[in-house]
């Protein structure tokens, strides 16, 4: 996620215009950073970390739990 945050700050200082070229500046830092929120997606979902995924496999948490990862480690 970290670099999907860094991907997405570095695109915005460029502008939304074509260069003289026909490129956009940015357009490839826009691409990494879906890649790398594609991948962080990929890997919370394998590890039960997303709501969906913990709801599928019967993931509770009991209501004896004090916080989220006291109730996932018990």
């Amino acid at each position: 996620m970290r670099l999907a945050q860094r991907a997405r700050e570095a695109a915005a200082d460029y502008p939304l215009q074509r260069t003289s070229s026909g490129t956009m500046p940015g357009v490839v830092e826009m691409q990494l950073a879906d890649k790398a929120e594609a991948a962080a997606l990929k890997y919370a979902t394998a590890l039960l970390l997303t709501p969906e995924s913990r709801k599928r496999h019967g993931v509770t948490i009991p209501s004896s739990a004090t916080s989220e990862l006291d109730a996932l480690t018990a």
